[in-house]
């Protein structure tokens, strides 16, 4: 939660989930922060100094105001100042809230598959090097495209609703993807009809595949339909999606597969805080605009 609270101009809470304030530095970043919640986070604190200065240039250019009637000129430079800085503020923070949003960009390397086939494909786990890393397992949701051990790519890493997939905003297919994934990892689904679950809602060659029905594949979608259509958001906290950038893989083998993967660190800013960000933007514009009428109207 982020609370950012200016009341004629004093600053009364700028905090980011206070829970954590008692947590050591380094547990608290290893625990909960991720690349794009920091570069948030920074965001927020320029858009929290763009309002607090905005009541501070008001603040002297009212002490101008009475102090220098009659010579107009010392408070002109003054709100030609304050409007320059001003600007340059509000570039930075729209600069910052363009990179929040912005997906993380990772190297995948496919060591190979876990062992686990059915209808004459291998099936989850995926396992893999992600940036150089220990080995990770995902789950595949692309039947139609191929990958190969060994086969190294770059793709985008974003958050399994963030509507930036492969398969563009079908969030309802990601959605049921997304609990038979975690099923699988909770054992409660088997691995091998899982998967064939999910390629089928991707895939009309995996749907109609004659091991999609035999498998119980189909079964397993209707099942779990329902959940996707009624879980919260909330229930896909730490889902990621590893979608390749085309032309960076080095074989040619096509276009890779994406890949769906449990990332606890990952979380893209709560719509709370996008709300809060919008607020203050329209809150900061109509300060301005009506700081530099007034200033008109002083110079007249």
């Amino acid at each position: 939660m982020v609370t950012i609270a200016v009341t004629r101009g004093y600053q009364q809470a700028i905090t980011f989930a206070p829970a954590r304030n008692h947590i050591p530095l380094r547990e608290r970043e290893n625990n909960f922060t991720s690349g794009p919640v920091m570069v948030w986070k920074s965001c927020l604190c320029a858009i929290s100094r763009l309002a607090i200065g905005l009541h501070e240039s008001q603040r002297v250019g009212a002490v101008l105001e009475l102090r220098d009637r009659k010579t107009p000129h010392n408070w002109e430079e003054h709100m030609l100042l304050g409007r320059t800085r001003f600007i340059a503020l509000i570039i930075s923070a729209l600069l910052l809230t363009g990179a929040a949003f912005a997906d993380s960009t990772v190297s995948m390397a496919f060591i190979g598959p876990g062992g686990n086939s059915g209808g004459g494909v291998y099936t989850y786990p995926y396992n893999f090097s992600i940036n150089g890393g220990a080995p990770t397992a995902l789950i595949c949701d692309a039947f139609d495209n191929e990958v190969v051990s060994g086969e190294t790519w770059t793709a985008n890493m974003s958050g399994l609703l963030s509507g930036h997939g492969m398969f563009g905003s079908a969030l309802t297919n990601y959605k049921e993807a997304g609990l038979i994934f975690k099923g699988i990892v909770s054992g409660s689904v088997n691995a091998v009809t899982g998967n064939w679950a999910i390629w089928g809602l991707f895939s009309q060659n995996a749907s109609s595949n004659p091991f999609f029905l035999s498998s119980g594949a189909a079964s397993l979608q209707a099942q779990y339909l329902n959940a996707a259509l009624t879980d919260s958001d909330s229930e896909f906290d730490g889902l990621v999606l590893y979608t390749p950038i085309s032309g960076s893989q080095t074989r040619g083998n096509g276009v890779p597969q994406e890949y769906i993967g449990y990332n606890p660190h990952y979380s893209a800013p709560e719509p709370g805080s996008l709300l809060l960000c919008g607020m203050a933007f329209a809150t900061i514009g109509a300060g301005l605009f009506g700081k530099f009428r007034n200033a008109q109207a002083v110079k007249s």
